[in-house]
């Protein structure tokens, strides 16, 4: 008799990658404050395919 063997399920994913994201953007912050220099590459290395994204304007 055999037994199946999954793979170990983690169920922090999203956190995992949500922190991998912001120390990609670290070296480029200072502290909270990000340059408005590069936010192009910025919002780039943040934003990944498949994000939802929200943007709100003051009109």
């Amino acid at each position: 008799m055999t037994l199946n063997q999954q793979a170990p399920k983690f169920w922090n994913t999203r956190r995992n990658e949500k922190a991998r994201r912001i120390e990609s953007v670290q070296a480029v912050a200072q502290g909270k404050v990000l340059p408005t220099n590069p936010v192009t590459v910025i919002l780039e290395t943040l934003i990944a395919s498949g994000d939802r994204v929200v943007l709100e304007g003051n009109n």
